[in-house]
């Protein structure tokens, strides 16, 4: 054997490579590891070093106290059938020490692995007889979503994976804890992590519901300074410490910060001394995810945000942005010091607009102050209020966005206002500018009479094609009026712009119920005829391409013709 293969880090670095192989990487290191004894720690190390859930470990034990057992759901559920004897714990704690990651983090689960879970009882027999303090002695991440089980071993299931020397935690409480003593217990585990914590660089903490574990949460926040990425959302109910709102606007190595920012408690207070102030907040913040009541509560928020490395915004809302609104969010973009860096909005909505008020619409005016972000590859507005922008709006944009790549302008909410008022043609603009473009959605009208081939014009388009176009969702268009022989002339069209286009969607043929949401009702004839129109596109885009290729053979031909006669 060669000397390079008895050096640990090497053996690390090829067997991370064979790992990579999403088939038989798994199987082939476990090959090697019992082929060799150099080879078996550092295989096993990689092998153990990330699992999705506690099934591998539990079934460590002897199989006489391991029970398997199938659910209704399809899974098989692994349980204990009693407490281990101390004797009984050696391969267990040999493999959970190797242990860096448990969760979804894990790109490299086993499908069979996926199918199983642990009876939540095991946990607490875990916690209560485990023999030594913390068995995951190597741990650096954990994923822990509350289920629909006792909390109590819910609980004893989250305090297994509180480790001091964790650096990224990620903690999901999805009901209201409301036993005091699980509370306390749970409060007392943060507590002494937070304590003995040094290492803590990714936190996201969903729905802490119960008061005492916010306050706790937000002392978490207060005492770490290498935070580089936070994740809170709070119920409306829960509110951050002053000190630790600004304590994360301070932090120079926070890159990616998620949050509820509506003016109440600490949070109001600390974004009225940020406002206030002069000192550079949040230096490093790169993606910025804001949840809010409404958007002005998010603009005061970007106010206080004085990052000149900004990228991506999103915005998640309670209620349904008026025009007005959405057009002063624009106005505060284009003054903020990350202007020109700006790469990626979104605006997301809980609620959609009644009807009786859906009125004013959002319309090219509201949008265009967005239109001075220059370096926009990614605009998502699905702020689901009727939504009304012409072709001098699309040209337009397409001139102040030449990176877009994905254009959604509120597609995926199903509320017919009229027809739209871009016309197919009108959609050359962002052919013939956006050269990157590859998932578009926009409502066009359906009306072909300006894209009919003549003499004249025997290609409407202009000869401007985008074969990055992969995706193309209409919105709510109707094809009903449009006769069959239009709707061969639209696919001819869609399919002359967009040679390479795969799918093709609408709005009416999408059957998930989205709560809170009003919309019109499923509509199986547009479905179906969209359905039609986007295989004619496929088709007759299949068939330009091999004509293409034709003409690119025969030119070929006759230029060797050409030389060998020369």
């Amino acid at each position: 054997m060669h000397n390079c293969l008895t050096v640990p880090e090497l053996l690390g670095i090829l067997f991370e490579w064979i790992f990579q192989d999403a088939v038989q990487g798994s199987a082939a290191l476990a090959a090697l590891a019992g082929t060799c004894r150099l080879f078996s720690p550092v295989a096993l190390d990689i092998l153990w070093s990330s699992q999705i859930n506690l099934v591998p470990l539990v079934k460590l034990f002897p199989s006489d106290i391991v029970d398997q057992e199938a659910a209704s759901d399809g899974y098989n559920i692994v349980s204990l059938k009693r407490a281990p004897e101390l004797e009984e714990w050696s391969r267990f704690l040999h493999y959970a020490s190797r242990i860096k990651c448990i969760g979804r983090h894990y790109p490299q689960c086993p499908p069979v692995v996926e199918l199983q879970r642990v009876d939540p009882r095991t946990y607490s027999i875990l916690c209560d007889y485990r023999p030594s303090g913390h068995f995951f002695s190597n741990l650096r991440l954990f994923e822990w979503k509350q289920g629909d089980a006792n909390a109590v071993h819910e609980v004893d299931h989250l305090l297994l994976l509180i480790h001091p020397k964790v650096s990224n935690m990620s903690i999901h409480l999805m009901e209201p804890l409301n036993d005091d003593i699980l509370v306390a217990r749970l409060e007392a585990a943060l507590g002494q992590f937070n304590d003995n914590c040094t290492f803590l660089e990714d936190l996201t903490f969903t729905c802490p519901w119960t008061s005492p574990l916010s306050d706790m949460i937000s002392n978490i926040v207060l005492r770490h300074k290498r935070l580089r990425s936070v994740y809170l959302y709070q119920h409306i109910d829960t509110l951050m410490l002053r000190e630790s709102m600004l304590h994360i606007s301070g932090l120079t190595s926070l890159e990616k910060l998620t949050i509820r920012a509506d003016r109440y408690g600490g949070i109001g207070s600390a974004l009225h001394t940020m406002l206030q102030g002069s000192d550079l907040t949040f230096p490093s913040l790169r993606q910025l995810v804001i949840y809010a009541d409404i958007l002005t509560a998010a603009s005061m928020f970007i106010d206080a945000v004085k990052s000149p490395k900004l990228l991506s915004i999103y915005t998640v809302t309670a209620f349904s942005p008026s025009a007005t609104e959405m057009e002063e969010f624009g106005r505060r973009l284009g003054k903020h010091p990350s202007k020109a860096v700006i790469g990626s909005l979104t605006f997301g909505c809980g609620t959609s607009i009644p009807r009786e008020h859906e009125e004013p619409f959002i319309t090219g005016d509201s949008l265009r102050p967005y239109l001075a972000l220059p370096s926009i590859h990614e605009c998502k507005i699905g702020v689901r209020r009727p939504m009304v922008v012409d072709n001098a709006f699309v040209q337009d944009l397409a001139k102040a966005w030449p990176r877009l790549q994905t254009l959604d302008l509120g597609v995926q909410w199903r509320r017919y206002t009229g027809e739209p008022e871009v016309t197919l043609k009108g959609l050359i603009p962002l052919v013939r500018h956006c050269p990157d473009l590859q998932m578009l959605g926009i409502a066009v009208s359906t009306d072909v009479s300006e894209v009919r081939a003549t003499e004249e014009e025997p290609r409407p388009s202009g000869g401007y094609s985008n074969g990055n176009v992969w995706a193309f969702s209409v919105g709510t268009s109707i094809l009903e009026r449009v006769t069959p022989g239009d709707r061969i002339v639209l696919a001819t069209y869609l399919a002359d712009i967009f040679p390479r286009l795969r799918l093709l969607s609408t709005v009416w043929s999408r059957t998930e119920v989205q709560e809170n949401i009003e919309e019109d009702e499923l509509s199986p004839a547009e479905s179906e005829l969209w359905g039609e129109v986007g295989k004619l596109v496929k088709e007759l885009a299949r068939i330009r391409r091999q004509e293409n290729k034709w003409v690119e053979q025969e030119a070929e031909t006759k230029m060797i013709e050409i030389a060998k006669q020369n």
